[in-house]
């Protein structure tokens, strides 16, 4: 199954760090999507002209799904959600992790870690593009 990554999980070694060996299918985006600073990443709709969301696609195994389901706290802090991403010319089914509603509520507004960031900024980069909110 795809997983669209837009946080720290765009650093591949990273996140193959806590799942195992992934395949990597290219950059994608999530289309009237913007990254949200609640602590940690997440994402919200949002009617701002021309937003998306950047992110990396990763083929994963159920198996997989289920170890990063442990490391993302789903389903009580984030939840694993079908969401269509866009990938090249292509709209394809992905899943993508967000924030509860009670853990956006508590989160919002809390700044990233520095470290965070820096995970956030070079995972990005090694796809090719900078990490915006």
């Amino acid at each position: 199954m795809l997983y669209f990554a837009y946080g720290s999980n765009l650093d591949s070694a990273r996140l193959e760090r806590r799942v195992g060996r992934v395949v990597e299918k290219g950059v994608a985006s999530l289309p009237a999507w913007e990254v949200r600073e609640r602590l940690y990443a997440d994402v919200s709709r949002t009617r701002r002209q021309g937003a998306c969301v950047l992110g990396a696609l990763y083929e994963l195994t159920d198996e997989q799904l289920r170890v990063l389901d442990h490391y993302e706290g789903a389903p009580s802090v984030y939840r694993r959600v079908r969401m269509y991403v866009r990938s090249g010319r292509s709209v394809v089914p992905a899943w993508v992790y967000v924030l509860t509603p009670l853990s956006r509520a508590f989160r919002d507004r809390l700044a990233f870690p520095a470290e965070y960031l820096r995970t956030c900024r070079r995972g990005a980069a090694e796809h090719g593009f900078a990490f915006a909110l």
